[in-house]
């Protein structure tokens, strides 16, 4: 690893130096546009968090980004679906589905959700504990009446998180919902959540977990890249104390539920900055065999006269459709509100609509892109479904 003047851990401030990819990665926005830079990837020494490199081009990048920013605008606004074995359901939903199984929440209470956009865990929260009250934050006020329209939402504010507090709070519950991976300084954001709940309060956070899911390093707007020890950290150092650790509440994220520590912050323990290394260069490695294997299958099926689609129009698919440029025909997903549509210049097809003997291609973590191939073998027999590499 290589490291440059300034380069300082958002954790705990340590010296952070940069993972070198194998390859100059391009780069895609969590509203899945494209970007022509990943950004640097850096690893603190200390307690091995993985982060951007958060100098000016990062700054403008992110700007820019957020300037520009429409959320799930290939499904009209629509909250993105999951789709499982199970049935297809709101991502919202089933991270409940996982997280209600750890909390031990009264039948009574008040939320406030921070980043709440347009009220998606609002509004899955509400249906599972009806007898709470209902309150969003958000730094943009367009959603406003969204969030309002939420069976149960009580309040909506815009602005600083003190002005919530003092016309609200105090919370018997705050949460952060895929927001704390664009802080440019998490341990004081979670710090400042402390003072919005009541004594006891809970604070809900859910990530994006780079452990299970190296395509997370290529958001370019997703200055730190969590795994289950670093967030654990974050909220340690901000002054809590960790009540539940989710790694299973969702696939390729991780959660985790806290208290305010009494008297704050204790001394932190030691972390591993070994694992942080180890990670960020195994799956940066693994990104750079991913694409090498995706462009050397597409070559060997349009040889035979086939397709070559990828599966899904996230952040993976999004990224490798970029990366994969002129290889790609199309990209298949299940959520019918995508099909019919075009993404970064391609077609989007749903999986009966895509031609026998068409290679889908499924850019996700080995053993998740495992259970989807089975379950697309047997519902759609005309597909072959493609694996990426093995992780280490």
């Amino acid at each position: 690893m290589k490291t440059t003047a300034g380069d300082v851990c958002t954790l705990c401030g340590g010296p952070a130096r940069a993972v070198s990819p194998g390859a100059a990665f391009s780069g895609v926005t969590s509203d899945i546009k494209p970007w022509p830079r990943m950004g640097a990837i850096l690893c603190c020494e200390a307690c091995g968090h993985v982060q951007k490199r958060l100098d000016g081009q990062w700054r403008a990048d992110a700007k820019a980004i957020y300037d520009d920013y429409v959320m799930y605008h290939l499904s009209d606004g629509a909250e993105q679906v999951v789709f499982d074995a199970a049935g297809a359901s709101p991502r919202t939903a089933r991270l409940i589905e996982g997280m209600s199984a750890a909390w031990s929440l009264p039948g009574s209470g008040s939320l406030l959700d921070v980043g709440c956009g347009g009220g998606a865990f609002l509004a899955a929260f509400g249906r599972a504990m009806p007898g709470w009250k209902l309150f969003g934050h958000d730094h943009c006020a367009q959603r406003r009446a969204e969030v309002m329209a939420v069976p149960g939402a009580c309040g909506f504010h815009c602005g600083a998180l003190t002005d919530a507090a003092a016309q609200d709070g105090p919370f018997d519950a705050v949460s952060l919902i895929y927001v704390l991976e664009h802080m440019p300084e998490p341990v004081a954001e979670l710090s400042r959540l402390r003072a919005l709940l009541k004594p006891g309060g809970t604070l809900m956070v859910m990530v994006p977990d780079f452990a299970q899911n190296p395509f997370d390093l290529a958001v370019v707007d997703h200055c730190g890249h969590f795994f289950a020890e670093t967030l654990a950290r974050a909220a340690e150092l901000a002054g809590y104390e960790i009540v539940a650790l989710g790694r299973q509440w969702m696939a390729k994220e991780v959660g985790l539920l806290a208290r305010p520590r009494p008297g704050g912050a204790p001394a932190p323990k030691d972390g591993d900055p070994n694992q942080g290394q180890a990670l960020a260069r195994t799956s940066l490695d693994w990104l750079s065999r991913t694409v090498a294997a995706a462009k050397e299958t597409a070559r060997a099926l349009h040889a035979q006269g086939r397709p070559f689609a990828l599966f899904g129009t996230a952040i993976a698919g999004s990224w490798l459709a970029q990366e994969l440029a002129g290889h790609v025909d199309c990209f298949v997903d299940e959520d019918v509100l995508r099909w019919g549509k075009t993404h970064l210049g391609l077609p989007i097809l749903g999986p009966a609509q895509a031609a026998p003997g068409t290679g889908l291609f499924l850019g996700f973590p080995p053993a998740l892109a495992t259970s989807i191939a089975e379950r697309l073998t047997q519902a759609h027999p005309h597909l072959t479904p493609l694996l990426p590499p093995e992780q280490p």
